[in-house]
């Protein structure tokens, strides 16, 4: 594309983020990898000499990659960084995905046969728990303001 002077558009985006979210579940090992790949294309999008700015399409992907690859640090940092309102405001796909990767992060099937210890699975159970109480006090926020 560069070579023929053309520039990716939302859709070209789209798909690169949905390609690195399934390469992520297809191979949990690679996901991290391609996390950061993904992550720097979306940091490169973020800059004010960007044509496209990431709408609430790529940060859904970028949430299921985040949470494909277990990285739930990035996931609530992109969540974080997600507007209020507008272009690329949460919608309910958003708060659907982070919940569900709090759920598989923390009773995940891969998760069942893990060297943790009970008060490790308590504490990573507790954690999840006030994470995602935080997402639905979000969530009830917006819903009683109308959004």
């Amino acid at each position: 594309m560069k070579k023929r002077a053309q520039h990716p558009d939302a859709h070209t985006y789209t798909i690169l983020f949905n390609g690195g979210a399934e390469k992520g579940a297809r191979d949990p090992k690679s996901a991290e990898s391609s996390l950061s790949k993904v992550m720097a294309i979306y940091h490169s999008m973020l800059t004010e000499k960007s044509l496209i700015k990431p709408n609430s399409i790529h940060l859904n992907a970028l949430i299921k990659m985040c949470a494909r690859a277990k990285n739930m640090d990035a996931l609530f940092a992109i969540a974080d960084q997600m507007p209020y309102k507008g272009f690329g405001a949460a919608n309910a796909l958003t708060y659907t995905t982070m919940i569900n990767a709090l759920r598989m992060n923390t009773f995940g099937d891969d998760l069942q046969g893990s060297d943790l210890t009970p008060m490790q699975k308590r504490r990573n159970a507790q954690k999840a728990r006030l994470d995602a109480r935080r997402i639905w006090s979000h969530l009830t926020k917006r819903w009683r303001n109308g959004d």
